[in-house]
């Protein structure tokens, strides 16, 4: 007996099936073992980050690859169809100019980084000891102050309390509340350690994207013609279109951007004797890659720095960078990014917002680019439904129209139309007519 398959109720079956074995892994995951579900959500999120950082680095040095390969190495294996030893050579210099800036950097920022926070730490204890000495001049010249002084620095048995003690026992307070936030101290360490790990694994990963850039894309397509019908494969194409433009003009225009702000901010400040200035032009310089939010973190970061240590430079500091931010949302960030977003400033925000809360810091730095993928092929797809919508209502009102203008013109037609009445009276009429003519004749 031969058994047939209804096409249409096979596939509703197969969807239904799919659907409830979804839910009940969903039901098990959520209700039986939430923490799985947790740890699986971590698991795909360093996946993604990880995969994410060797893109981006291999967005910034494929260019690098292609200049070496195609051009500067052009002699060597001319005529072969694989240059493995050209692309090899070609790797290896990318690399080596990407890890000797980086090495520069370090070597260069790291010591003036630790200078700067040990003169930091010398000048909180300067201003300690200024206290501590302005303190017991005012009690040796008040009595008034003196009086004041010793009822409010009373412990329980009546003893004085020095200002010194205030502050080891303040400490003690502190070392305290920081041995019971020990767990998330412990988070935050850990989250770091993992971030660096993440990023040495996507630097590997993307010596891997960078070699085989053309093999890799040659692939995916064949892959997306193979299983794909030309329709998805067309819009799949768009897709990544729009993502390499996003990204291109964004990472590469906004590290550009980032770079000359933090080199001014560092040759501006040298300039006025600025205190911290190199920590200051690192923190305005990275900071400046997050939109909207990251200029405005490091200028109370630096601010509050300079507002304890050195509060005559704040105001020079201020309209520094007043000044340098101006000129880079002006002049500078609009040739370097143009309108590559696509964003207003409300979907940035919230972008960063929604961005940072799911990936952290991970977010806020590159959740922008992601979010205006997402919000352009959202918008298309909208404007696209909308379009089809308008044109199917103008389809439908035209063809309305058209039935109706058949019937008004058969109304006018047969409005036009002699009355069997007023044919008989005329007929009669002149009947009457030639009979009189005949007799007159």
């Amino acid at each position: 007996m031969k058994i047939s398959f209804n096409k249409k109720y096979t596939t509703i079956a197969i969807y239904a099936a799919l659907l409830i074995l979804f839910t009940i892994v969903c039901i098990n995951a959520v209700i039986v073992r939430p923490v799985g579900l947790f740890s699986l959500w971590d698991s795909i999120k360093e996946i993604i980050k990880t995969i994410f950082y060797a893109l981006v680095i291999a967005y910034f040095l494929a260019p690098v690859m292609d200049f070496f390969s195609k051009r500067a190495l052009i002699f060597i294996q001319r005529k072969s169809e694989n240059p493995f030893i050209r692309k090899l050579i070609s790797l290896v210099l990318t690399f080596a100019i990407f890890l000797a800036i980086i090495t520069v950097f370090i070597w260069y920022v790291a010591p003036q980084f630790i200078a700067n926070i040990e003169d930091l730490g010398k000048v909180l204890t300067g201003y300690y000891n200024s206290i501590d000495s302005l303190i017991q001049k005012l009690r040796n010249s008040s009595e008034l102050f003196n009086n004041v002084y010793t009822s409010i620095l009373q412990n329980d048995s009546g003893t004085e309390v020095s200002l010194s003690d205030l502050i080891n026992k303040a400490i003690t307070s502190l070392i305290g509340m920081i041995s019971s936030a020990s767990s998330y101290i412990i988070t935050f360490i850990t989250t770091f350690v993992n971030e660096v790990k993440t990023l040495f694994v996507g630097i590997f990963l993307s010596v891997y994207f960078v070699y085989y850039k053309d093999t890799l894309i040659n692939q995916v397509g064949r892959f997306a013609k193979a299983f794909l019908r030309p329709g998805t494969c067309r819009y799949l194409h768009h897709v990544v279109d729009d993502i390499d433009i996003k990204f291109a003009k964004f990472l590469r225009g906004k590290a550009v951007d980032s770079t000359i702000v933090g080199i001014v901010l560092y040759i501006i400040y040298k300039i006025v004797g600025m205190p911290y200035a190199e920590i200051f032009a690192v923190i305005g310089g990275v900071m400046n890659m997050i939109p909207v939010f990251g200029p405005i973190i490091a200028s109370v970061i630096c601010g509050f720095i300079l507002l304890i240590t050195s509060p005559q430079n704040l105001i020079a500091y201020i309209i520094i960078v007043v000044v340098v931010g101006v000129i880079d949302a002006n002049f500078i960030e609009p040739k370097m990014l143009g309108d590559s977003l696509g964003l207003k400033p409300v979907w940035i925000t919230i972008a960063i917002i929604v961005m940072s809360s799911l990936f952290g810091l991970f977010g806020m730095f590159f959740g922008v680019p992601i979010f205006a993928v997402i919000y352009t092929l959202v918008k298309e797809e909208v404007d696209r439904r909308v379009a089809m919508r308008e044109a199917r209502e103008a389809y439908e009102a035209e063809r309305a129209q058209g039935a109706e203008e058949p019937d008004k013109d058969g109304e006018e037609a047969f409005d036009d139309e002699p009355s069997e009445e007023g044919t008989s009276e005329d007929d009669e009429t002149n009947s009457a007519e030639e009979s009189e003519s005949k007799d007159e004749k």
